[in-house]
Parts: structure tokens; C-alpha cells; sequence
């Protein structure tokens, strides 16, 4: 809430609206591996498999790293079709993908895992860095992309947060049904 207002008041509406439009790109795209993270809760909590957060990290990797190589490559045309000179941001929000899937798809593991403590530090770390960062960055660089730049960067230093969290969770070994998990998530991507 008070984060808002924070952003909104140092770009600008016309930038934030910007903004927003790059973050409903992202959110668009993340829809697929939200659907995994989904899963990835359910067979957590069910089974507490490690093999269930290295399969979904490296599907939802796979997916946000081809989702930003295209958002990269179009992102001129993006721009022009929107008629909004936002290529450079839209670029960004590739880059911002990667790491806020790989940083929530962790998140997501934490949760499953019923470690709530550990869930509840990490998530509200994560929201102060971001907080902070936000508007270190935007006090020198006043627009969208700042904050976009500032989002991407505590994102990273929350994946660092996240693993150390997720390296205390204790998991089994056991194999994993890979099938399961896809099929599964195919429920939340159709809905």
C-alpha cells in the first residue's frame, strides 16, 4: 500500500502507468509457471521431494528464459504496436522475469514445505528490499525503468535470501512423479 504511493509520487503517473504495462506483460507470461509453482505447493507439502523444486526451477527457468529471449527479439515491435517507446523496458522485463520466477518458484517450495516461519522472514525480507531498493534507485533515475532495474535487482537478492531458507528445509531423496506434477498444473494453466 504505502509502496504505491512511494512510486507513484516519485515517477510520475505517466511513468507508472509504463510501468504497468511492462508488469502486465510479465504477468501474462507468468501465468504458466505459476501454474507449476501451484503444483510444486501440492506435491511439497504432500511428499517434501527435493526433486519436486529441481524439476519445476528448471521448467519454469526454461519457460521465463524463451519468454524474455522473445520479449528481446520483439520488443521493438511490442513497443510500436503499443505505440509506447518502452523497447528498452520491455527488454527489462525479461530480465526481471528470470529472476522473479526462479525467486518464486523457491518461495513457493518454502510454503509447500509448511515451513511457515521461514515462508513469512522470507517473503517480508524480500517486500524490504524491494521497498529499499525501490527508492535508492528512483531518487537518481525517476522513471520506469529505475524501478523496474530496482525490482529486478532485490529480486536477485532475494533468490540469495530464499535459497539460504531453503537449504534449512529438510527433504527426501526419493524419486518423483514427473507426470504428476505437469499434470496437475495443466489444471491451474486452463482455469
Amino acid at each position: 500500500f504505502l509502496y504505491f504511493f512511494i512510486v507513484t509520487n516519485l515517477i510520475g503517473p505517466s511513468q507508472y502507468g509504463l510501468l504497468s504495462l511492462g508488469l502486465s506483460i510479465y504477468e501474462t507470461i507468468t501465468i504458466s509457471t505459476s501454474s507449476i509453482n501451484n503444483a510444486l505447493i501440492k506435491y511439497i507439502s504432500e511428499k517434501k521431494q527435493k526433486g519436486y523444486l529441481n524439476e519445476s526451477i528448471k521448467t519454469n527457468t526454461i519457460i521465463s528464459i524463451i519468454a524474455a529471449f522473445l520479449l528481446f527479439i520483439l520488443s521493438d515491435k511490442i513497443s510500436y504496436v503499443l505505440n509506447q517507446p518502452i523497447s528498452p523496458l520491455i527488454k527489462l522485463v525479461g530480465l526481471f522475469l528470470i529472476v522473479s520466477v526462479i525467486k518464486e518458484t523457491i518461495s513457493n517450495a518454502i510454503l509447500g514445505s509448511s515451513e511457515i516461519k521461514y515462508y513469512a522472514i522470507n517473503e517480508t525480507i524480500s517486500c524490504i528490499l524491494k521497498l529499499i531498493i525501490v527508492v535508492i534507485i528512483i531518487t537518481k533515475v525517476r522513471n520506469a525503468f529505475g524501478v523496474l532495474a530496482a525490482y529486478t535487482l532485490a529480486t536477485f537478492l532475494a533468490i540469495l535470501v530464499s535459497v539460504w531458507f531453503i537449504k534449512k528445509i529438510k527433504f527426501n531423496l526419493e524419486p518423483i512423479n514427473k507426470t504428476g506434477l505437469y499434470s496437475y498444473s495443466r489444471s491451474f494453466f486452463i482455469i
